[in-house]
C-alpha cells in the first residue's frame, strides 16, 4: 500500500485526502475527508499519514456509524483525525521515544480495549461509544 497517495501537497503544506468506499459505511457516494496535517516535511507527513490511514481504518470498523447521515459521519470523523494529528504531533514533538516496554504496554491496552469493542458488539448488539474507540 502506498502511503504516499493519501497525500496532497498544497502549494508547501501537506494534506490528508483518505476516501471512504460508499459500500463500507452504507452511502450512496464515496466520502472523501481531506484535512491539513500542517506539516511542510515530506518524510514527517508521510509517517503521520500511515498513522492516520490505520487509525481512521479501525475506528470505521468498530464504530460503524450506520445510523447517522452523511454530515454528521464527516463531522464525527473530522474531529476523531483533529484529536489524531494532535496527539501524533505531541507524542513526536517531545522528543524520545517510548521504549519497549512502553510499547509493549500500549499494545496490551489496545488488545483490551479492542477485544472489550468487540464484545460489546457480539454480546449487546451496540456501536461501542466513542470513547472506547478513541481508547484504541
Amino acid at each position: 500500500m502506498a502511503y504516499r497517495t493519501y497525500l496532497v501537497r498544497v502549494q508547501t503544506t501537506f494534506h490528508f485526502r483518505y476516501t471512504i468506499p460508499r459500500y463500507t459505511l452504507g452511502n450512496d457516494v464515496p466520502l472523501v475527508i481531506k484535512m491539513t496535517l500542517k506539516e511542510h516535511d515530506r518524510k514527517r507527513a508521510t509517517r503521520l499519514s500511515m498513522y492516520l490511514v490505520v487509525q481512521l481504518d479501525n475506528f470505521i470498523t468498530l464504530s460503524g456509524g450506520y445510523d447517522m447521515d452523511q454530515q454528521e459521519r464527516k463531522r464525527v470523523l473530522f474531529r476523531y483525525l483533529e484529536e489524531q494529528i494532535n496527539e501524533w504531533k505531541l507524542l513526536h514533538a517531545v522528543g524520545p521515544r517510548l521504549s519497549p516496554a512502553q510499547v509493549e504496554e500500549k499494545i496490551q491496552q489496545a488488545k483490551t480495549s479492542y477485544n472489550e469493542c468487540l464484545n460489546d458488539l457480539r454480546t449487546a448488539n451496540l456501536i461501542p461509544s466513542l470513547d472506547k474507540v478513541r481508547d484504541i
